[in-house]
């Protein structure tokens, strides 16, 4: 008889449940990652374009390039600001996600330990199971070949 865990049913749910949040939890991630590159790359722009501007200052500048150059910086910084609202926003909802993931994991672990625990007692009462059947049959050999070396009395 093959062992049979009677909340298999259960563990799968949980296991699915599991998998589910952590493909959720990889996608607030992924989305986190993507602001703060996203922000990376505004500040390199920012920086590249006051280099820029500062190496055409020595030179003089236009009035409408320099008020076209302050703008853009504006414009970068609103977007930053953006930007930064949006990332705190993606880093609590990855923060609450990692508390969900980490108690639906929990819960899975919980179910694949006594998963584990009750298959480990059911292998050792099965060995011990099949040992007193070999005990068993040993003895009735034994039993057996004694009673054919005792001679018989004849009448």
């Amino acid at each position: 008889m093959a062992f049979r865990f009677p909340l298999s049913t259960l563990l799968r749910l949980w296991q699915s449940r599991e998998r589910y949040e952590r493909l959720k939890l990889e996608s607030l991630a992924a989305r986190v990652a993507a602001l703060q590159a996203e922000i990376r790359r505004i500040d390199l722009t920012a920086i590249e374009a006051r280099r820029a501007a500062g190496a055409r200052l020595g030179g003089g500048i236009p009035a409408v390039e320099l008020h076209f150059a302050t703008e853009c910086q504006e414009s970068r910084q609103e977007l930053l600001a953006t930007l930064g609202e949006r990332l705190k926003v993606a880093e609590n909802e990855r923060f609450t996600q990692m508390t969900v993931y980490q108690a639906v994991e929990r819960q899975m672990k919980i179910l694949e330990n006594l998963r584990r625990r009750q298959c480990e007692t059911y292998l050792l009462e099965e060995t011990r199971r099949e040992q007193k059947q070999m005990d068993e049959l040993f003895l009735l050999r034994l039993s057996a070949v004694g009673n054919e070396a005792v001679p018989r009395e004849t009448e």
